[in-house]
């Protein structure tokens, strides 16, 4: 197995767990032989524990605070109202 293909066909198989015996014990030669690819294993690895804990879970409900919300508005309002509202298509009409 080659850098290439360990990377390309290989390393998301290995790291759901559904490479076969013999595929995964390739792999891991491979790895113990091949300093460059333990470190992009390790941080493929480090990336995808890093976007789960990113992730919002269905129990926290996704919305965000209302005060936060109602705070974001204000500035909005605010930011309209001083004619700071440069977005297009937002002028007033003539």
């Amino acid at each position: 197995m080659n850098c290439q293909a360990l990377i390309e066909k290989f390393l998301y198989d290995y790291h759901a767990g559904t490479l076969s015996t013999g595929k995964k014990l390739e792999f891991e030669l491979h790895l113990t032989l091949c300093r460059a690819c333990r470190r992009y294993v390790d941080s493929y690895k480090k990336t995808i524990k890093l976007a789960k804990e990113g992730e919002v879970p269905p129990e926290a409900g996704g919305e965000p605070p209302a005060e936060l919300v109602e705070a974001i508005l204000a500035v909005s309002r605010r930011k309209r109202e001083a004619g700071g509202d440069q977005r297009a298509g937002s002028a007033a009409p003539s």
